[in-house]
């Protein structure tokens, strides 16, 4: 699966930085894709550990299945 990460709300305690608006992340295959809180907690800590920022939420869709 691949999702478009897009209307991240960033955490950055007033720096001002360039973060990306939208990220592209795959979802392994050991993440169970039926469980929407498990992507999204995946998805929430991908977030995270790439950019080295915390956010407050994001939406995202499904690119591939």
């Amino acid at each position: 699966m691949l999702v478009k990460v897009s209307y991240i709300n960033w955490d950055t305690d007033g720096e001002a930085v360039g973060l990306p608006s939208q990220l592209l992340i795959p979802i392994p295959d050991h993440v169970d894709t039926e469980e929407v809180d498990e992507v999204e907690d995946y998805i929430a800590d991908t977030i995270t550990e790439d950019t080295g920022f915390c956010h407050k939420g994001f939406g995202y869709d499904i690119i591939v299945d």
